[in-house]
C-alpha cells in the first residue's frame, strides 16, 4: 500500500515537477548558449534522458503494480466484511447471554462475565 500512495504521490506532483525540470533545461540551455559552455550541455542532456527514464519507470511501475493492488485491495475487503458479519452476529448474540439479564444477579452476572472473557480469549 505505501508504494501505491508513492505512485499517487508522484502522479499529483508530476506536472509541477515537469514544469521545474524545464525550467531547469531552459536555463542550462541559456547558460551554456551565453557562455558557450558545452559540457554543461551534454550534463542537461544526460539529466533529461534520466529524468525521461524516471517518468517511464514510474507509468512502468504502476502498470506492473496495478494487479497485485488489485487483488490485496479485494482480499482486504473480504476480510473486512467477514469480520464486520462476524463482530454482528457476536454483539447480536450478546443480548442473550445470562450476565445481561436482570434476573441472573450481580454475582451470577460476574460469573458469566469471566466465562465470557474466556471465551472471548480462546
Amino acid at each position: 500500500m505505501a508504494i501505491k500512495k508513492d505512485l499517487e504521490t508522484i502522479d499529483k506532483e508530476i506536472e509541477r515537477n515537469n514544469l521545474l525540470f524545464d525550467v531547469l533545461l531552459e536555463t542550462a540551455k541559456a547558460l551554456e548558449e551565453e557562455k558557450g559552455v558545452k559540457k554543461e550541455g551534454q550534463k542537461r542532456d544526460t539529466c533529461q534522458e534520466h529524468w525521461t527514464k524516471l517518468l517511464k519507470l514510474t507509468k512502468d511501475t504502476k502498470k506492473e503494480i496495478g494487479t497485485v493492488i488489485g487483488v490485496e485491495s479485494d482480499k482486504s475487503r473480504t476480510q473486512t466484511k467477514k469480520f464486520e458479519e462476524k463482530l454482528n452476529e457476536e454483539r447480536k448474540g450478546l443480548k442473550n447471554k445470562a450476565f445481561t439479564k436482570y434476573a441472573t444477579g450481580t454475582v451470577g452476572a460476574k460469573s458469566a462475565l469471566k466465562d465470557y472473557q474466556i471465551e472471548i480469549d480462546n
